[in-house]
């Protein structure tokens, strides 16, 4: 067998777990009085079942494909991470409804150029991301360590988005007609 099963099935478990769950935030979220529990629990999805599904859509098949990181691993890595970056083209409910959250505390809502820069960027640092997080799979024949990195890199870009929207709520100007907040 070329992969590590000990390091792989637990995050096949957790994805699968993640879809039954994915299908229900929606309505979760909505009936949610408290704000507390709707945060814990986009924390809890972006943080554990996110990564566990994209880790299993995206690096198993690399590691089932490699027993080793060479120069043709590198192309399965790279092919890997294109599509694992293209797909961040396309934003989330998550980020979608972090956006709305960022518009109704600035009163300004993203142009166009802003939301294009935000994927073209987004893309980027996931297609980084994923050859990071590909070449950790093959390396270790699991899926492990690519979770756990993926994991808190979610985490942390929760809390920086977070902090950065506390920020911007903290930095606000009163003026004759309207709230600007910077």
């Amino acid at each position: 067998m070329p992969f590590n099963l000990i390091t792989v099935l637990p995050v096949v478990v957790m994805a699968v777990l993640g879809f039954f769950v994915m299908r229900k935030v929606p309505r979760i979220v909505r009936d949610s009085q408290s704000n507390w529990v709707n945060f814990i629990f986009m924390v809890f999805v972006i943080a554990l079942f996110v990564p566990a599904m994209e880790e299993v859509l995206f690096r198993l098949p690399l590691i089932v494909l490699f027993d080793e990181v060479s120069t043709i691993s590198w192309v399965g890595i790279v092919a890997s991470a294109l599509i694992f970056g293209a797909l961040h083209l396309k934003r989330s409910f998550v980020e979608k409804a972090l956006q709305k959250k960022e518009e109704e505390i600035t009163s300004v809502p993203m142009t166009k150029k802003g939301k294009l820069v935000n994927s073209l960027s987004g893309f980027g640092v996931a297609t980084l991301l994923g050859c990071l997080f590909g070449f950790f799979a093959v390396q270790t024949d699991g899926l492990l360590k690519p979770f756990l990195l993926h994991a808190i890199w979610n985490l942390f870009a929760v809390f920086i988005r977070i902090f950065l929207l506390a920020l911007l709520k903290a930095f606000t100007v009163e003026t004759a007609d309207k709230k600007i907040e910077y």
